[in-house]
């Protein structure tokens, strides 16, 4: 409904039957109203009949303002009745909505719940016409009426009160538009990403540094201490060598070598491994536990992988020729009938 101006007079209007549900459902209006005279009634809507078995809201004058009310019968006998406490003060725009279901009536005012009953059971085969602004050519509402909303179920708190912020403010209500990520991820940077052989693992000093975007590391101080172990046993390694990754630096990494740089950054600096040796290439992958972050609840692997290469110089070679006494223990290259020296 568009909005309407109503003069108080003969400005009531009849929708006809709307086919509404007599035990569910939610009216809700935006309502700026001229002052009631003392002891009267003023019809914001109403499924009425002459005698018995309607529902309706209204506004009631009030010492000098309108409160709001709701009324329902059951076709027989019994009325309920609820009114606010809180006012609807003229020439000021107010949201009200009345909503009824299982659970019983209530008034929401500008979003927030005003009053409510737990009766039931009330006139559940209402087919009368639905009117705003008048009941029977009475009680004729003078003010202005704006976005009338009617719906075959009963809304929510939390959708009124968003509904309401929308509609009342909505520059505060939307929210910032700048793209959300669409998950936590990683990014795996550092000196051993870059270029990293096997006498590097050997002599130790590299580093592997996780950088998150869309997450944030848990605190720092005891919480994190407690998830640097997790951070290692997540950097796994593709291959199963004897002396390779998983046994001699992941099973050997003190949690002193996790630093949390930031909010968002961890630097692991690896420690010499002197028996690391391997005969071929490793791959390595960063998994980060989800106990280590704050608001993922699923585990994330940083990318990219990276690569420790084989080469000849490794640990476990160099200490095998220098055991047995070096070239010159051999009689040295000059020791071959002069070789090359000779």
């Amino acid at each position: 409904m568009y909005m309407k101006s109503l003069n108080g007079t003969d400005d009531g209007i009849d929708y006809g039957n709307i086919g509404l549900s007599g035990t569910t459902y939610g009216i809700g209006v935006w309502i700026n109203a001229v002052a009631e005279a003392a002891n009267t009634k003023s019809e914001i809507w109403n499924k009425l009949t002459a005698t018995v078995d309607w529902q309706r809201g209204q506004i009631k004058a009030s010492l000098g303002d309108d409160d709001v009310e709701f009324e329902d019968d059951d076709g027989s006998t019994k009325i309920d009745a609820i009114s606010t406490s809180q006012l609807m003060p003229s020439a000021t725009w107010k949201r009200a909505w009345w909503v009824k279901d299982g659970s019983g009536h209530r008034i929401y005012v500008d979003g927030v719940l005003a009053v409510s009953d737990t009766t039931t059971n009330l006139d559940s085969s209402n087919t009368n016409n639905f009117e705003i602004a008048a009941a029977f050519s009475n009680n004729f509402f003078q003010g202005k009426l704006d976005e009338l909303q009617v719906l075959n179920e009963a809304p929510t708190t939390d959708w009124l009160t968003a509904e309401f912020n929308n509609q009342s403010s909505p520059s505060t209500f939307l929210v910032d538009s700048t793209p959300i990520a669409a998950g936590t991820t990683s990014a795996l940077t550092g000196t051993a990403t870059s270029s990293i052989t096997e006498a590097d693992i050997v002599t130790g000093g590299k580093t592997v540094i996780l950088t998150l975007a869309g997450d944030t590391w848990v605190a720092a101080g005891s919480t994190f201490n407690a998830q640097r172990q997790n951070i290692i046993n997540g950097l796994d390694s593709a291959q199963a060598e004897t002396l390779g990754w998983d046994a001699e630096v992941k099973a050997k990494e003190v949690v002193t070598a996790v630093v949390r740089t930031s909010s968002t950054v961890v630097t692991i600096t690896l420690s010499a491994s002197a028996s690391y040796n391997i005969t071929a290439q490793e791959t390595i992958t960063a998994t980060i536990p989800a106990t280590a972050l704050v608001t993922s609840s699923t585990a994330v692997v940083a990318s990219p992988t990276f690569t420790v290469d084989f080469t000849a110089s490794g640990g476990q070679l160099m200490g095998s020729i220098a055991g047995l006494g070096g070239l010159a223990g051999m009689g040295g290259i000059a020791g071959k009938g002069g070789g090359i020296v000779g």
